[in-house]
């Protein structure tokens, strides 16, 4: 908010404290900076009052930098315009903000999220969400493995009803949760409390999505027997997947496993990206196509050592 608006807010919401024409006196005074600590810490302020209407902030701008961005988002709608995040249909932001309110409530007896607020919701858990459903095939059937308190599972299943969801976790009170929350919103995705091995024994996806659930050698040694049971694996990574990469190749870990950048975004409030990995099993007889000198990576491009191709696996749910 520019100085102007919110000198013009300012008086339009407090202009009972003011006497056209006459005196400011010290008790009215201290008022109004009692009222102006609402915007901002007195402390950081310079003053100058005079007659009637006339007074002066000198120094606000250049010490606050005040800016409509700073003020708390009353709405997920509100928050995503601030961080640029478009494409989501209108009729989403009712069960989109619905789902917040479940799960900030939830978070009140355990510990499901730091992100309790639009604005830091929107800067994290949506933008991941929104980015990871762009990937999804329609009616595409996906697990989240270690959803936590239902990112990325629910918010997809929120955006993209068309896609089949189902979610994991081997803390079975968060499974629980997650659980009550979709039956809130009614949405039809099954939660399974347990470990991913045991969901993947009995099941088959397209794709399989884990975000903050653990390092990618981590990721890979407990899916070493299982990538036959699902198409591709999209982890959404932080700034640290390239040393993650690293050791998973040391580890040997990726061994006729693609891996490829499916995504790239900035984070917010940040210098750092955010991105989606793509990896999925080469199939018998398939073999490396092309390799980066350097083992740089952009979009559609091949990691050092992996393969550069659309995933084509489309392997159903089926019960064993």
């Amino acid at each position: 908010m520019q100085l102007a608006n919110l000198i013009e807010v300012f008086y339009r919401r407090f202009h009972s404290l003011f006497r056209i024409g006459g005196h400011i006196g010290r008790s009215t005074q201290w008022a109004i900076v009692g009222k102006l600590e609402n915007f901002v810490p007195a402390r950081k302020l310079r003053i100058r009052y005079t007659l009637g209407l006339k007074f002066v902030l000198s120094g606000i701008e250049k010490a606050l930098e005040i800016t409509q961005s700073q003020l708390p988002s009353t709405t997920l709608a509100q928050a995503a315009l601030a961080i640029g995040l478009e494409g989501i249909e209108q009729d989403r932001w009712k069960p989109l903000e619905e789902y917040c309110r479940l799960l900030w409530d939830w978070n009140e007896k355990i510990n499901l999220t730091r992100h309790t607020n639009f604005d830091l919701f929107a800067k994290r858990d949506l933008l991941d969400s929104v980015r990871l459903a762009r990937l999804l095939a329609p009616n595409e059937e996906i697990l989240d493995i270690g959803t936590g308190g239902g990112v990325p599972g629910l918010v997809v299943a929120i955006l993209r009803p068309d896609i089949q969801v189902t979610l994991c976790d081997s803390v079975a009170k968060k499974a629980r949760v997650v659980e009550s929350i979709a039956k809130s919103l009614k949405l039809k995705t099954p939660v399974y409390a347990t470990d991913v091995r045991k969901v993947l024994d009995d099941f088959r996806y397209d794709s399989l999505v884990a975000r903050a659930v653990g390092p990618l050698p981590k990721l890979c040694r407990w899916l070493d027997a299982y990538w036959h049971t699902f198409g591709r694996l999209l982890a959404i990574k932080g700034p640290k997947w390239v040393e993650e990469r690293a050791e998973a190749r040391h580890l040997g870990l990726l061994k006729n496993i693609e891996l490829r950048k499916a995504d790239s975004y900035l984070m917010p409030d940040t210098t750092s990206d955010s991105v989606i990995l793509s990896l999925r099993r080469l199939r018998p007889g398939e073999s490396l196509t092309r390799e980066l000198p350097n083992g740089e990576v952009s979009n559609g491009e091949v990691v050092k050592g992996d393969v550069s191709k659309e995933h084509t696996g489309a392997a159903t749910k089926e019960q064993e």
